[in-house]
């Protein structure tokens, strides 16, 4: 009985940030429903600083920067979500889904990818109490 009340404890907050995860997907898909090819114009590198083990290291941290036109007017949108390699080599063309209402608000492929990624992490941790015990 305490097991079973554990796995709960440690299931459901794991399960309900999958499902939020999900309802957030659904929503930010249902806004950016405009198809756009926008140029990749920079990828700014920017460090981050972490502590490994003693010491301190600085990792690249890179922000590409999309421009496309909408509308009869140009859009300048640096990546708010970077990563750690460098996903998008500059001068390329990429598929972007904007929000016909607010342009700034946009949805990248990869962006997609790692919402998905995310929700199955959620749901595997959410699944270990139920391996575990």
């Amino acid at each position: 009985m305490k097991n079973d009340y554990l796995k709960l404890v440690l299931t459901i907050p794991f399960v309900i940030l999958a499902i939020a995860t999900i309802v957030f997907y659904f929503l930010k898909k249902k806004k950016c429903s405009v198809l756009v090819k926008a140029y990749i114009s920079s990828g700014k590198r920017d460090t981050i600083s972490t502590q490994i083990g003693e010491g301190w290291v600085n990792l690249p941290y890179y922000h590409p920067t999309f421009e496309f036109d909408y509308q009869g007017k140009h859009y300048q949108i640096k990546d708010k979500i970077g990563t750690s390699a460098k996903k998008y080599a500059v001068n390329t063309t990429v598929d972007l889904y904007i929000d016909p209402t607010n342009p700034n608000n946009y949805l990248t492929l990869d962006f997609r990818k790692r919402l998905i990624i995310i929700t199955i992490e959620f749901l595997i941790m959410g699944a270990v109490p139920f391996l575990l015990f």
